[in-house]
């Protein structure tokens, strides 16, 4: 999203958080699911051919003994499992302001 506010001429030191927040915009997430989908139709990519693809190559690097290259093939099919989601805990305290709530008779 940075490169392309950068394309769009925002400054390279403001592109990153302009970004950001225009990918929160419900109209730009659908015009970006809407070219992706376009795309994809276009080239003719499914999930389901590239996890075909994937499992092939796979297979041809573990008969040929190529162990890094069907490890790396097994590693996207778990990636695309969300087999390896990675989590970070974080600990701290945080120290909120005080807030007085005032009432009024109106």
């Amino acid at each position: 999203s940075a490169q392309a506010c950068i394309r769009a001429g925002y400054s390279k030191k403001t592109a990153r958080t302009i970004g950001s927040k225009l990918l929160t915009k419900v109209d730009i997430q659908k015009e970006i699911d809407r070219l992706k989908s376009k795309r994809e139709a276009k080239l003719e990519i499914t999930a389901e051919k590239v996890m075909k693809d994937i499992e092939r190559v796979r297979q041809k690097a573990e008969d040929s003994d190529q162990l890094n290259v069907s490890l790396k093939a097994s590693e996207l099919q778990g990636k695309h499992l969300a087999l390896f989601t990675e989590k970070q805990q974080i600990s701290g305290q945080i120290e909120l302001p005080k807030v007085e709530i005032v009432y009024t008779d109106e």
